[in-house]
């Protein structure tokens, strides 16, 4: 979202019911900073010296879901999922980048 703030002029976007308006780049820029910041070091043990019993296991489970999800993914969901369903003509027209649909 912040790449296509940032290369898209403001009537390109189709804006929904709330907009942050002039504050959006920078909450945009803040967020993506702090889950840097917080998903690097959820990771880390809480002490130095680390045992079987004070591992911090989020790293373990977190590439067991990775993994199961990405075997999920290939194997089954691939096959199922149609994504969602959007109206291109009526966006396109609006941009008056084709012709009306005829029907």
């Amino acid at each position: 979202m912040l790449h296509k703030r940032l290369t898209t002029p403001d009537n390109g976007f189709r804006w929904g019911p709330f907009k942050l308006g002039r504050f959006g780049v920078p909450v945009y820029i803040i967020s993506i900073i702090y889950s840097i910041i917080g998903g690097f070091f959820s990771f880390f043990p809480p002490s130095s010296k680390v045992t079987l019993v004070s591992m911090n296991w989020s790293i373990a489970v977190f590439g067991g879901v990775l993994i199961i999800s990405i075997v999920h993914w290939f194997f089954h969901a691939r096959h199922v999922y149609t994504g969602p369903i959007v109206e291109i003509h009526s966006v396109l027209n609006d941009r008056a980048e084709l012709p009306p649909k005829v029907e």
